[in-house]
């Protein structure tokens, strides 16, 4: 299976089950998934979730169609079959090309299906964003500012929600920051260069260049940074309640 997708796992593998009182974890799984007991925030926990379902479908599904054209590839390696039905005939040669080329072709829909879950992750939260942005300047939970700096919209949003800055967000969320950084410009570059979201440079030919990419980051790494982001930003309206009751007891 492509690295990128290790870990990744069904949301029933998050569920729990009780015994002897006590909450027990059906598996245990390496990222997190965000979870609230608030308006909206369940609905962005909902779509998390149904999208942590997509993404581990359609991996599932690529990787399960590779692994057999990689099986028969072997199979047909060894025993050099041919094939005649009186109407066709294919040479061992002509059918190993034909499971070959259907090999790479799943090699490569693998690459540009990181890319593509990273750009519907990334999405996802920078509309989110949008939507609690706006919520709480609305609630006059935090105040309104203009984005006039070069920062990209997401880490704008970000910046805004949780009114703190560039360099004390990476202070107080490093690898958070890093990883959503790598998905914004795995994200540009799925855009605006190549399906694989890898950045190329001039020298080379897009037909022609190796195009295989392996992120810095694993898909499950994002779906951990994108759920702690909306954690710190549900912080926020939290605090603002708790602020508003005890003001008024």
């Amino acid at each position: 299976m492509n690295p990128f997708f290790d870990g990744l796992e069904h949301s029933s593998s998050f569920a729990f089950i009780i015994e002897e009182g006590k909450p027990i974890p059906v598996k245990e799984v390496q990222y997190i998934l965000f979870e609230s007991d608030f308006v909206p925030f369940i609905v962005f926990s909902d779509e998390l979730y149904s999208i942590n379902d997509y993404c581990f479908s359609v991996a599932t599904t690529i990787q399960n169609e590779r692994n057999e054209a990689h099986e028969e590839m072997i199979i047909q390696r060894r025993e050099q079959k041919s094939y005649d039905d009186g109407f066709l005939q294919f040479t061992p040669y002509e059918i190993s090309m034909s499971i070959e080329s259907r090999f790479r072709s799943r090699e490569w829909i693998s690459n540009i299906m990181a890319a593509h879950l990273v750009v519907l992750l990334y999405a996802y939260l920078e509309k989110t964003l949008k939507y609690i942005k706006k919520w709480y300047v609305d609630e006059k939970i935090i105040e309104p500012r203009q984005n006039n700096s070069s920062t990209p919209k997401l880490f704008w949003l970000i910046y805004h929600i949780l009114e703190t800055d560039e360099d004390q967000f990476i202070q107080s969320a490093p690898h958070v920051y890093n990883v959503l950084e790598e998905a914004r410009k795995m994200r540009n570059n799925f855009a605006h260069d190549n399906l694989e979201g890898k950045k190329l440079d001039n020298t080379e030919d897009y037909l022609y260049a190796e195009r295989s990419f392996t992120p810095t980051f694993k898909l499950t790494e994002l779906f951990d940074a994108v759920t702690l982001t909306l954690f710190y930003t549900e912080e926020v309206y939290k605090k603002k309640a708790k602020s508003s009751s005890e003001t008024h007891e």
